[in-house]
C-alpha cells in the first residue's frame, strides 16, 4: 500500500521541462482503490509465495554450498534472479492488470510490451538488494527486508516506466508500478 501510495506521488508530478511550470503543490487525491489492490496483492499473493520462497530457496542452496559462504549467496541471488523473478515479475503485471479490469487478453498484452525492460531493471537492482539480504539477514527476514525495500522500488519503478512511456500513453496507472515484490 504505502509503495503505490508513494509512486502515485511520483507519476503524477510532471516531467521539467524547458518552458513548462511545474506546479508547486501536487494534488492531494490518491487512487486509493489502486492502492487496495496493491496491498491485496502484495499481502495475500505475494507474503505467502514470498515466504515459501526464501524458505525453500535457503534449504535448496544448503543442498549444494557452505551456508553462508561466497557460492551459496551468489547461488541463492541467481536462483532468485533467474528462476522467481520472471515468474513473479510476469505474474504480477498480468495480475494486477486483471485485478484492475483488464482483460486476460490486455494483461497478456501488458506483458508482452513492458516485461523485458521491466524484468532486466528489476534483476539489476534486485540482485544487489538480495546479495546483501541473503549475506547479512536470517532467513526469517529475508521477506521483511525485501517488504521495506520494496516500498523504494515501486517508486523508483512507478518513476521509470513515466517518463519512457511514448506520447500519448498513459502511464503511472495500473498494476505497472512495482514489478517485483
Amino acid at each position: 500500500f504505502a509503495g503505490d501510495v508513494v509512486a502515485q506521488r511520483i507519476a503524477e508530478k510532471p516531467a521539467v521541462q524547458a518552458a513548462v511550470e511545474v506546479p508547486t503543490a501536487p494534488s492531494l487525491r490518491l487512487d486509493i482503490t489502486r492502492s487496495l489492490h496493491h496491498a491485496w496483492f502484495g499481502g495475500l499473493v505475494e507474503g505467502t509465495l514470498g515466504h515459501i520462497w526464501y524458505q525453500q530457496l535457503d534449504l535448496w542452496a544448503t543442498r549444494w554450498f557452505t551456508r553462508g559462504s561466497s557460492r551459496f549467496i551468489m547461488a541463492k541471488v541467481a536462483m532468485d534472479g533467474l528462476i522467481f523473478g520472471p515468474l513473479h515479475t510476469g505474474g504480477y503485471m498480468g495480475a494486477m492488470s486483471m485485478i484492475e479490469g483488464a482483460t486476460v487478453e490486455e494483461a497478456v498484452e501488458t506483458v508482452r510490451e513492458k516485461f523485458r525492460d521491466a524484468y532486466l531493471v528489476e534483476l539489476l537492482g534486485w540482485s544487489v538488494v538480495q546479495a546483501v539480504n541473503f549475506r547479512f539477514v536470517p532467513v526469517a527476514y529475508h521477506l521483511l527486508v525485501v517488504n521495506c525495500v520494496t516500498v523504494a522500488d515501486v517508486a523508483f519503478v512507478s518513476w521509470w516506466l513515466k517518463y519512457r512511456e511514448p506520447e500519448g500513453k498513459e502511464a503511472g496507472k495500473g498494476g505497472e508500478g512495482d514489478v517485483r515484490r
